[in-house]
């Protein structure tokens, strides 16, 4: 029987050198099965949201300076900072004098339209004037244009 006496045929299960490799082959396999599962078996236990079973307080406190980030900090300050801005008294001049032009314009406007109510209020309600107040210039006009064509209806 040539079949049999290959090299692993020829060695007999009760044989010591059986025994051996077989013996090295268990404990290659369980020495890689334990390596590549040591990750999973490192894991932390906490997830994000989950409480600490355990509180740790620490001894006293510290403060640690960390001279790179420190540096970085102090560059983009430095860098986030705008130049130093200089008043152009010319355009602030400008500027109140248009604010002064507007506010005389406005001061007109009140001085022209007079003082609430414009009528007694026998003749008209206070509500009605400052509503007729209100109105834009369109809708003066119209209302104006209706009154005095007979068209306009109260309601």
């Amino acid at each position: 029987m040539r079949y049999l006496s290959s090299p692993l045929r020829r060695l007999h299960p009760n044989s010591s050198i059986y025994a051996k490799r077989l013996t090295g082959y268990v404990v290659a396999l369980v020495s890689l099965t334990a390596i590549h599962s040591l990750r999973y078996f490192d894991e932390p236990q906490l997830t994000i949201g989950s409480r600490s079973p355990q509180t740790i307080s620490a001894p006293f406190t510290d403060q640690v300076l960390d001279p790179r980030a420190t540096e970085e900090r102090q560059n983009q300050a430095r860098s986030g900072t705008p130049d130093i801005l200089q008043v152009d008294m010319a355009a602030n001049q400008a500027m109140r004098d248009q604010l002064q032009a507007l506010l005389a314009q406005i001061e007109g406007l009140r001085q022209q339209a007079g003082v609430v109510p414009f009528l007694g209020l026998d003749r008209l309600s206070l509500l009605a004037q400052l509503g007729l107040r209100q109105l834009t210039p369109e809708a003066w006009l119209a209302l104006k244009t209706q009154i005095q064509t007979g068209t306009w209806i109260l309601k």
